[in-house]
């Protein structure tokens, strides 16, 4: 990202002092060189590399406002509900293996011991994230498996389509407000959120405290009742987190991002 934003300001400046035919020249071997252009993801439906383009163009923003010469790069925090694996499916490892850290939380019994091993900068939980406190029955078709639900109506639609009877297991669950109040580093802003707990994550959303803790971007999986884009627009979601201080910046079937309004 650096060395575009830097190109792109040697571009103005060459402008002027060089023929056109030979700018065109130099961009086109630019061009030509696969390794400048090559993007990497991890997320299941790329939800990783739409965040990326998303702060990439908030720095490009904060870097001409500022008439730096490069973009300021550092690393920031993520908290990641419904974690799944540390590589497979995640929206944080591209940013874990740029310094970023975070907390990673899943209710799948055993999936933090790989977490703590390939992540171990990150806090690793292994709890489910409610909006109340107490136990829940948690429906597991294995370690992973992308299935695994606290919903009971999420479950028995799996088995419905030919999916096989899931093991039901009684896990801890905690609010989001309560997992931040101890485990977020004091002052501490959170970058992003990103939710994935398979027709729960309303429940996790509201288990926040809003005044306390207001990431900067929320990357959620719509649940079953907001097929489409319309019903995600009108959705007790979005309505939600509108009221905190939220709009919807991007969609990436059946991912919703939301963006803090500038200013909050």
């Amino acid at each position: 990202m650096d060395f575009l934003f830097t190109l792109m300001k040697w571009n103005q400046r060459l402008k002027k002092l060089l023929p056109r035919w030979l700018l065109q020249t130099i961009r086109d071997i630019v061009e030509s060189m696969p390794f400048l252009w090559k993007r990497s993801y991890y997320g299941q439906f790329g939800e990783d590399a739409v965040l990326q383009n998303i702060f990439r163009q908030k720095a490009w923003r904060q870097a001409a406002k500022d008439k730096a010469e490069k973009i300021k790069n550092s690393a920031g925090f993520y908290v990641d509900i419904g974690a799944f694996a540390p590589l497979q499916h995640s929206n944080t490892y591209w940013f874990y293996r740029r310094g970023w850290r975070g907390i990673n939380v899943d209710a799948t019994p055993g999936s933090m011991r790989i977490f703590k091993w390939l992540r171990p900068r990150d806090i690793n939980l292994e709890l489910a994230v409610s909006s109340q406190f107490g136990e829940l029955t948690y429906y597991c078709w294995g370690v992973p498996n992308v299935m695994n639900t606290t919903s009971r109506e999420a479950a028995e639609e799996v088995v419905r389509n030919g999916g096989q009877q899931p093991e039901k297991i009684t896990v801890k669950a905690r609010t989001l407000e309560n997992i931040l109040d101890e485990f977020l580093p004091k002052g501490q802003t959170i970058d992003f959120l990103t939710v994935d707990v398979e027709n729960h994550n309303f429940e996790v959303i509201k288990s926040n405290n809003w005044s306390k803790y207001k990431p900067r971007l929320i990357v959620v999986e719509a649940d079953n009742d907001a097929p489409d884009f319309e019903a995600i627009l009108n959705s007790a979601m979005t309505r939600f987190l509108k009221g905190q201080g939220y709009d919807v910046c991007a969609w990436v079937k059946p991912t919703i991002f939301f963006e803090l309004e500038e200013g909050d």
